[in-house]
């Protein structure tokens, strides 16, 4: 399955623009705001999720071309200039090209692959200061001259070379080459650039100098300090031992003229809580801000953005201030069961579950096509031809808390067997389609304009709300043809178990089909599942695919594991983005936790039936 670009193309990707086009498209997130302080930052998240435009906005040119209400006091209050350093796959793979090539000169390849780290490191510090020079009116000066100079004795570049920083870049830009063309062709005969020597916070550190030793009477710089903040942008792909490293310098400062600013997947391989543990630190070294939806405070935050962020939409649009909930309307699930199902809606709250209400009309069709909830009913001392609550007691405990279930039954089962896929009404509604995106910005800007493509305007020319059915066809449109191809055929992402290869878009079907299965199909339940747990029965092998998964978006990590029966404290716990519910026709509900190796039951038993039957055959 691809993607089908006709409905969601995609919006923008950080990476690839420039720093102005992500200042022209950047709102001011609570995010934003906490790596903007002075301390070093780690930001975890999904790709997509926004980490790589906060990194960008800390960059002079970017904040220079940020309009924005705010955008003069923040200028103004940043502690500090940033260096955008993007991180390459190259890095790494660039790193097993020489391991392999040189699998007996361990030291040389370590000393290589760093020398490379820190040539890009200079690259980047290059271009901060280019766009520094170029905000004062300082390219091509006397100034620029002098700390050209300096950057080719304190950095030893070969001479002799006209001091600008354009000629500097391209020169670091050719030792690049050279060094890869010689690893590539397996003869490492080419001088090694000095820079590839040191530790890059002490070349940083001489090329910070520099640049302070030259403009410290500059006025424009004398209303702050000379800070600097490396910003390591995926560092999930570059090679194990930068990150590492980085973590470390967080925790043992040398340098208080550089901070780090990094940003990484949430299971990167690199243990951040243990590295803290072990090494003696003050609390503030270092704050890792989590770019998803894992508790309460952070759905709320995320909520509050959603709602900017649409406002502004919408104010672009039509030129006026335009509440998103006119547009969008609020989720009612009884008003979607109605439409669905051509039944008359309740009126009013109170009488949902009595004779003529919408509740009680569902209770008692799904009590008449599945036994099993016909027997819960009745278990729980409710009758299921009349299942009205015998006082509000009941009501509050039973009928409440299993009515999004029982609806969603029954909508699959309505015809005596589970409904082939169409569109779900059930997918509707301002903060369900705030939470579908789960904090992943390039998402929610995706859903949301491809849904504000179906506004209609009354005669006075204000936008009508989206209707209930068009914007459930969007979001399975969105959740079907854009999120889930993006998550199921994610680059890298199979998985290796006893001589079997498995794909990311295996284990992720198996996952969703199994929750609902619980919900729909089994017998019913008032408590199902709806997150699950790397458990001891779960072979090792698995959790490259939470690496994999959690990076892709395709799952998330939560922290509300309190509010989930039967978990430990500190338990990682697990569930499936819900941009991807609609595709699995899931309620966007939270509920219990399963162990993942029963989620996989089937596979790996299917594998351990295959490999007995191979030894059969050779024993025969």
């Amino acid at each position: 399955m691809k993607a089908k670009n006709k409905f969601f193309a995609e919006s923008f990707n950080a990476r690839y623009m420039t720093f102005d086009e992500v200042a022209n498209t950047f709102i001011k997130t609570a995010d934003f705001e906490r790596v903007i302080g002075s301390c070093h930052t780690i930001l975890m998240g999904s790709r997509g999720c926004g980490k790589t435009t906060l990194l960008k906005m800390l960059h002079p040119k970017a904040l220079y071309h940020w309009n924005d209400n705010d955008a003069v006091e923040i200028r103004k209050r940043i502690p500090f200039y940033g260096v955008y350093i993007p991180s390459d796959r190259q890095w790494s793979r660039q790193l097993e090209n020489f391991e392999r090539r040189f699998d007996n000169k361990p030291e040389f390849v370590k000393s290589v692959s760093r020398g490379l780290v820190n040539l890009n490191i200079l690259i980047a510090l290059c271009s901060t200061f280019d766009s520094l020079l170029a905000l004062i009116s300082k390219e091509n000066s006397e100034e620029e001259v002098m700390l050209c100079k300096y950057l080719m004795d304190c950095w030893e570049l070969e001479k002799p070379m006209t001091p600008t920083l354009y000629n500097i870049t391209q020169k670091l830009n050719m030792y690049v080459r050279d060094v890869n063309v010689s690893v590539n062709k397996g003869d490492m005969t080419t001088d090694l650039p000095k820079c590839f020597m040191y530790d890059f916070y002490d070349i940083v550190g001489l090329g910070i100098d520099a640049f302070e030793q030259v403009f410290k009477n500059d006025t424009f710089f004398q209303s702050r300090d000379f800070r600097w903040a490396l910003c390591f942008d995926e560092l999930e792909v570059a090679p194990k031992w930068l990150f590492e490293e980085l973590i470390q310098k967080c925790l043992r400062s040398r340098n208080q003229k550089i901070l780090l600013k990094m940003t990484s997947t949430p299971d990167s391989g690199v243990n951040i809580n243990s590295i803290e543990k072990k090494t003696p630190s003050k609390k503030d070294d270092y704050e890792v801000i989590k770019m998803w939806v894992y508790n309460s405070r952070s759905q709320t935050e995320w909520r509050d953005f959603c709602e900017r962020y649409t406002s502004n939409l919408l104010y672009k649009r039509y030129q006026k201030r335009i509440e998103p909930l006119q547009v969008l309307g609020d989720y009612n699930i009884d008003n979607a069961i109605a439409e669905a199902s051509n039944m008359k809606a309740s009126k009013g709250d109170s009488i949902q579950f009595y004779p003529g209400g919408i509740a009680y009309e569902v209770f008692k069709s799904l009590a008449v096509i599945d036994k099993s909830f016909y027997m819960f009913l009745l278990k729980k001392g409710i009758n299921p031809l009349d299942p009205s609550p015998k006082d509000r007691e009941q009501e509050s405990p039973i009928h409440r808390k299993i009515k999004p279930l029982v609806y969603y039954r029954y909508y699959f089962r309505k015809e005596g067997a589970v409904r082939s896929r169409k569109i779900v009404r059930f997918n509707h509604g301002k903060k369900h389609i705030y939470d579908l995106s789960d904090g992943n910005l390039r998402a929610f800007v995706n859903l949301m304009n491809e849904l504000l493509k179906n506004v209609e305007l009354d005669s006075n020319g204000n936008p009508k709300r989206i209707k209930l059915n068009i914007q459930a066809r969007v979001i399975e449109q969105f959740s079907r043809e854009y999120f889930y191809p993006r998550i199921v055929f994610y680059p890298d992402s199979n998985i290796r178990y006893q001589n079997k290869t498995i794909s990311l878009q295996k284990i992720i079907d198996l996952i969703g089909n199994f929750f609902y299965r619980k919900i729909v199909i089994d017998d019913f339940s008032a408590d199902p599942y709806s997150f699950f747990r790397f458990d001891e029965n779960c072979p090792e092998e698995f959790r490259r695919f939470l690496e994999i998964a959690l990076e892709s978006g395709g799952i998330l990590m939560t922290e509300d594991e309190a509010n989930i029966r039967g978990v430990r404290k500190g338990c990682k716990v697990y569930r499936l983005a819900y941009s991807l519910y609609p595709y699995y026709n899931l309620p966007q509900r939270d509920y219990n936790v399963v162990d993942l190796s029963r989620i996989l039951y089937p596979l790996l038993s299917k594998i351990e039936k295959e490999k007995k039957g191979d030894q059969l055959s050779l024993n025969f």
